[in-house]
């Protein structure tokens, strides 16, 4: 759950800092402000004023991203006040199809039509965050439970686990994707085309604009190397969480029980054992011992 947590902390700042107008000064707020929507900063930041704003103000709001992406905000219920992130992000995506509006939020450079195809894929990312977020706070109670019962608990409900992973998976992929997409079209905005190298941006800095070397200077708080290595360490926590609720380490599970269960009884009915009793054994309880250290594997999981 914490990689998960990080993830969308490293995420943020690629939905406020790739195509959107500078609407902040300083650091970019930080999870737990955004989440509680607390501070000058981040009012700046989710200015309701604009269609990204109100966009990432919904998608805030959502309960099951309070829980799933903060620690602080898991236990509290945050509300759905305003609408709905679905109905908000269709109304945008709507919007966003040709020429966009003065109200998108958006830098000048990517508001034209010929770039639709990159605010697609800011819509992506919010899309794919909210599933990911969503999945992700459906991993609470097996967690919960992992913590009481262990993985034999796990490999009890391994088919609804194994399905809420794939999709955990899927969204992951699919945030991933979608993400390298819009910081590759920021990157090219920043270089004005796919021949410059980013050694040459100082050419460019005398005619920019105030809100353009804003912008530029913006996006160093996007942090891509680390948010590539949360989400392969997400994937492989996934992968590793799948493993352990295998049918093979079902029957590992199984067969360890078994074992333990002989050994258990081989001490209880040993001849040391019984000779240091005081004690009168309770009824059947040694014919109950031979009983279940006997049973087969799929007789102890029943």
């Amino acid at each position: 759950m914490s990689l998960g947590r990080d993830l969308v902390e490293h995420t943020m700042p690629v939905l406020l800092c790739s195509l959107p107008a500078p609407g902040f000064e300083g650091e970019v707020p930080g999870l737990g402000a955004l989440v509680a929507g607390e501070g000058t900063a981040v009012a700046a930041a989710l200015d309701q004023q604009t269609q990204r704003g109100s966009l990432l103000s919904a998608l805030l709001q959502q309960g099951h991203f309070r829980a799933g992406a903060s620690e602080e905000c898991a236990d509290r219920d945050g509300g759905n006040a305003g609408r709905s992130f679905s109905s908000v992000l269709q109304e945008v995506q709507s919007s966003w199809q040709f020429a966009v509006p003065a109200s998108s939020g958006l830098l000048d450079a990517f508001a034209g039509e010929q770039e639709v195809q990159v605010r697609q894929a800011y819509l992506d990312v919010c899309s794919h965050l909210d599933k990911f977020c969503f999945f992700l706070s459906a991993l609470r109670p097996y967690q919960r439970l992992a913590a009481a019962g262990g993985d034999a608990a796990l490999c009890w409900l391994r088919r609804s686990l194994g399905h809420l992973l794939q999709e955990l998976d899927k969204s992951l992929l699919q945030l991933r994707q979608a993400s390298l997409a819009l910081m590759q079209a920021a990157k090219k905005q920043l270089q004005e085309s796919h021949e410059l190298e980013l050694k040459d941006l100082a050419k460019r800095l005398p005619s920019a604009t105030d809100v353009e070397v804003q912008w530029m200077k913006q996006l160093r708080f996007v942090d891509e190397p680390r948010l590539s290595e949360l989400h392969r360490a997400c994937a492989e926590q996934a992968a590793q969480v799948s493993s352990l609720t295998s049918a093979a380490r079902e029957v590992e599970l199984k067969l360890a029980a078994k074992e333990g269960l002989q050994q258990i009884a081989s001490a209880f009915l040993s001849a040391d054992f019984q000779a240091r009793c005081s004690l009168a054994l309770p009824d059947r309880l040694a014919l109950d011992m031979r009983e279940l250290a006997g049973r087969t594997p799929a007789a102890i999981s029943n």
